[in-house]
């Protein structure tokens, strides 16, 4: 995308969690991010502040770390994919 084009630093989503508003939604996307992140390294997931979205990852953030995910900030992940963004357009949220 642009960013990439003038060579600023940047990362694209993985999964967008809460294109569909529902809590077993949101929590099936969640579970497709950790899918990705098992087999690719990491994955960038996306969402917005909505009550739904929020009390999913309220529930299931402490959950994580017993499964061996680590939460990383934006910083970090662009260091770790090396500027490279997925250049595939996504279907049903999920972008690789």
């Amino acid at each position: 995308a642009e960013a990439q084009r003038i060579g600023l630093a940047s990362v694209s989503r993985d999964v967008f969690l809460d294109d569909e508003r529902t809590a077993e939604a949101i929590t099936r996307q969640l579970q497709t991010a950790i899918k990705i992140a098992r087999k690719y390294g990491s994955a960038v997931v996306i969402g917005h502040p909505y009550p739904v979205t929020l009390d999913v990852l309220e529930r299931e953030l402490p959950n994580l770390k017993a499964q061996g995910v680590e939460w990383i900030d934006l910083r970090s992940m662009i260091g770790e994919r090396g500027n490279q963004a997925s250049a595939a357009h996504g279907k049903n949220g999920i972008y690789r």
